[in-house]
């Protein structure tokens, strides 16, 4: 499996604004889920979405290469568990 930042350069919708506004996983059959970060967009609401391939999603969200995918690369993963796990729950 493969994992990216959707990376917007421009916004021409105006509603999901810039930057990294959602993270993709792309699975070793080639299907693809795009996950929307609540805080990139106007709405505030995140929401997911599959597509039956990368280049399915970039059809419809790349915006004629204003979005681009970035590779999410391994370290900031390990940073991301890292952060995770130093999280303690207390059962209720």
């Amino acid at each position: 499996m493969k994992t990216y930042y959707l990376r917007r350069h421009e916004d021409v919708s105006g509603n999901s604004g810039c930057g990294r506004v959602a993270q993709v996983a792309e699975f070793d059959d080639g299907a693809a889920v795009l996950h929307w970060n609540r805080g990139a967009n106007t709405s505030g609401v995140s929401s997911t979405e599959l597509f039956a391939s990368v280049s399915d999603l970039l059809r419809v969200h790349g915006h004629e290469g204003r979005s681009v995918l970035e590779p999410i690369a391994r370290e900031d993963v390990a940073d991301a568990n890292a952060e995770t796990a130093d999280v303690t729950v207390k059962a209720a």
